[in-house]
């Protein structure tokens, strides 16, 4: 989003920002200011151009954790889990990615080579333990586009202040002005502009509402001179500082910096540059104006500034520029004007601040990396592939129409003169990464009935994710556990729904479980530890065909929860089948 791009970029600047304020000193000893007016200037433009590429792994990441991400490591392999959970009461879904299929692919028809493919890439193993990192995944909470709001209502207010400070003060201006009349003024001011090379027609006026000279106005600029009696040589050099100004387009400067702290209200380093970038306005006009002068004119120049101080004020606006200055800037201003050491023009170090700012604009990153938004990606094309199978699958029959609305599906019979609707509640439970496909389990429910769970195979076709296979299973009723399987190209799928309460053996009572990861032992010695730590559902994927021999459910205190034997005493297992093409249902 633009906000997450724009502090990318103020905090990019106010890196340069901070080493030349700590620096200045030194700066200012070796560099002339017209060198720190430049350096300004392309802090400035930088601030403003709403584009910033970062380094994919960048150094430096700031960007928004609500949710987790676990990184799996198995076997040496690495696969990655989102985990995505909502209120399920609410939003009627709850569901994780597990794992994340690569180049291999399991060959649809080759048995043995999807075998292969998939043993290579497969998320589960024997008698190894799973290592969790937990790092934060930005996802689509409302907290960035609050902040965007804010920061858009922020350079509004901002920019709307200081436009009504401006046009107020313009409108004074212009009721307490006239034009110069007087011809040796007029003289003056013409034989400046033809000295400095400057066509541009602005007028010189006359004001009694200010007391020091100055440039103001954006599109219609006016020379002001308050109604005082300036020697010769004093008003020759305040024409020529102010004519520089012109010359130099300065307001234009003063606009662009004012266009970037608007962008930046919030960052107050910018705004502590942009009065650095008005004093350095003034000095690197002071310079232009005693360039190549004696000690004589220097001073002569130095009570130009003085007497316009001691008779003026310091009211100035954004669009202006103003020839005083307070005490501080007096003294820097003078210790400018007589320190005739030679100075850097500053070329390389100027060329040095703009490799800078492009290195740290690599190095810093609000965004997220490119692995994450693939799997953000890559989650939301699931979703959107297993909502267009329901759609489909639920308007299959002649007279029946299907429309998706959020995570539910509503469906007309048309054929009904009262045109019966039902809302089916689509939840997604997990999502499991499974070669180059996926497996997930999802719940299609409208109210009636026994809910039943869905485990269905995704491929990508054509450039999207499409369902192709699907399977049935139970849902757990008195237990908190079912254990549905499926044999797919010699692999072993278990699948079910986790539940939060569990029939104590026994007894006619319950009571709350959580599970923090299962333990399945198969007939054929292989035994397989899957965590589910906040999990609604569970995909467990064994190589080989082989039934379940236990399965044990801990939770994250180690303390067992239930068990196989619980259930085959007081519930059902759960179903074995086997995949069926979606064709029969989504087809009429």
């Amino acid at each position: 989003m633009l906000f997450q791009t724009i502090v990318e970029i103020t905090l990019t600047v106010s890196v340069i920002i901070v080493l030349l304020l700590v620096f200045s000193k030194l700066l200012d000893k070796n560099y002339t200011a017209k060198w720190r007016y430049w350096v300004w200037l392309v802090l400035t433009i930088r601030l403003l151009i709403p584009f910033n590429i970062s380094l994919p792994d960048a150094p430096i990441q700031l960007y928004q954790s609500e949710t987790t991400k676990t990184i799996n490591s198995v076997n040496h392999h690495q696969s990655v889990r989102l985990s995505i959970e909502e209120d399920k009461e609410i939003e009627g879904r709850s569901y994780e990615i597990e794992g994340r299929p690569d180049k291999n692919t399991i060959d649809e028809n080759s048995e043995s080579s999807g075998d292969k493919n998939y043993t290579e890439n497969s998320p589960v193993f024997s008698n190894n333990e799973t290592t969790h990192h937990k790092v934060p995944v930005p996802d689509g909470f409302n907290t960035i586009k609050i902040l965007s709001i804010v920061w858009i209502l922020g350079g509004i207010l901002f920019l709307s202040y200081h436009l009504i400070i401006y046009f107020s003060y313009r409108r004074k201006i212009k009721f307490s002005s006239w034009h110069a009349t007087n011809e040796e003024l007029l003289d003056t001011y013409r034989r400046v502009l033809e000295d400095m090379d400057v066509n541009k027609n602005v007028p010189i006026m006359m004001c009694n509402a200010i007391k020091s000279p100055m440039v103001l106005g954006f599109w219609n600029p006016i020379l002001l001179l308050p109604d005082i009696d300036f020697t010769k040589e004093h008003l020759q050099m305040i024409l020529r500082h102010e004519v520089i100004h012109i010359k130099r387009r300065d307001i234009l400067y003063k606009t662009v910096i004012l266009f970037a702290r608007a962008a930046h209200w919030f960052n107050p380093l910018v705004h502590i540059m942009s009065v650095e970038a008005n004093k350095d306005i003034e000095l690197s006009c002071d310079a232009a104006v005693v360039e190549n002068q004696n000690v004589d004119y220097r001073k002569d120049y130095s009570e130009a500034i003085l007497m316009s101080v001691y008779k003026g004020n310091r009211r100035k606006t954004v669009f202006s520029t103003y020839f005083g200055g307070g005490k501080k800037m007096l003294e820097k201003r003078f210790a400018i004007l007589f320190d005739l050491r030679k100075k850097k023009k500053g070329i390389i170090s100027l060329i040095l601040v703009v490799l800078l700012l492009g290195i740290m604009g690599l190095c810093i990153s609000c965004n997220e990396t490119t692995g994450e938004r693939d799997d953000n990606f890559i989650e939301q094309e699931i979703k959107e592939a297993v909502m267009d199978y329901y759609q489909k699958r639920l308007a299959y029959r002649e007279g029946y129409e299907a429309v998706q609305r959020d995570n539910y599906i509503i469906v007309t019979d048309l054929n009904l003169s009262s045109n019966n609707v039902r809302e089916f509640e689509v939840t997604i439970y997990k999502i499991k990464a499974f070669g180059d496909k996926y497996l997930v389990l999802a719940k299609c429910y409208d109210g009636e009935g026994h809910p039943q769970s869905e485990l269905h195979l995704l491929q990508k076709t054509d450039d999207r994710y499409t369902v192709s296979k699907t399977v049935f299973g139970d849902i757990p009723m008195s237990m908190a556990f079912v254990i549905n399987s499926v044999v797919y190209k010699n692999n072993t799928i278990l699948f079910g729904v986790l539940g939060d309460r569990t029939w104590l053996p026994g007894t006619d009572e319950s009571k709350e479980v959580s599970f923090d990861y299962i333990i399945t032992e198969f007939e054929n010695g292989e035994s397989i530890k899957e965590t589910v730590t906040g999990d609604k559902g569970y995909i467990i994927v064994l190589e080989g065909v082989s039934d379940v021999k236990d399965m044990k459910l801990y939770n994250s205190e180690g303390e067992l929860q239930t068990s196989l034997e619980d259930l085959d005493k007081y519930g059902s297992r759960g179903r074995d089948s086997e995949f069926s093409s979606v064709e029969s249902f989504t087809k009429k």
